[in-house]
């Protein structure tokens, strides 16, 4: 069984390695989770492999939102919807 905690994780690095090269050379922004909402569509096993897909959905004014499915042998189980929020120096910007 794939448990909500590696479910997680498997987002969260998926996230980072989507957006971190964005951010590089930046040294006063940062972008910060919001909000999660996490959907889980199937059980998932482990070990096994995991595909992460993910692409941004929304961009606001100082946030914006990224969008995530997990896949494991060809069929989603997993869905995610993250907003990140741009910070500048602890405010948001």
């Amino acid at each position: 069984h794939l448990n909500a905690i590696r479910t997680g994780a498997y987002y969260e690095d998926a996230r980072a390695a989507f957006y971190r090269p964005a951010f590089e050379g930046l040294p006063h922004m940062r972008s910060l989770v919001a909000q999660m909402n996490t959907r889980y569509i199937r059980e998932g096993f482990w070990p096994g492999t995991i595909t992460v897909g993910t692409g941004i959905a929304r961009i606001g004014n100082a946030s914006f939102e990224m969008a995530q499915a997990l896949f494991q042998n060809g069929a989603c189980i997993g869905t995610c919807l993250t907003t990140m929020v741009h910070t500048v120096k602890g405010r948001s910007a």
